[in-house]
């Protein structure tokens, strides 16, 4: 599983999730928010506001936040804004830290 941090365009980081495998294309699959469930639900309804950025490290792609319900369970998408390099978004090898292995995500601009 790949972990990212949800950002508002002005930086402000809204939550931590983990990334379904299942991702591909220009669409992310959020498996679960690890934390900032309550700064996300906010950015999304109460803003009125889709745009986020999906960063791990120091690289950053802008996306375009998307729900709905699969059964009880809130599903969260992020809809890419442009295509990125082959390798953006596949799981990186796990290292020694405790916290699971990353998201290797290319700089864009690149």
């Amino acid at each position: 599983m790949a972990f990212a941090t949800l950002r508002a365009e002005d930086g402000r980081a809204l939550a931590t999730v983990a990334l379904s495998p299942e991702s591909e294309g220009l669409v992310l699959v959020v498996s679960r928010v690890v934390s900032g469930n309550g700064p996300l639900l906010m950015h999304y309804f109460a803003g009125g506001v889709r745009a986020v950025l999906v960063e791990e490290g120091d690289a950053v792609v802008a996306g375009t936040l998307a729900t709905r319900w699969i059964g009880n369970r809130r599903l969260w998408l992020v809809r890419i804004a442009s295509p990125v390099a082959a390798g953006v978004f596949e799981q990186a090898e796990s290292g020694e830290d405790a916290a699971g292995p990353g998201v290797a995500i290319a700089n864009p601009a690149s």
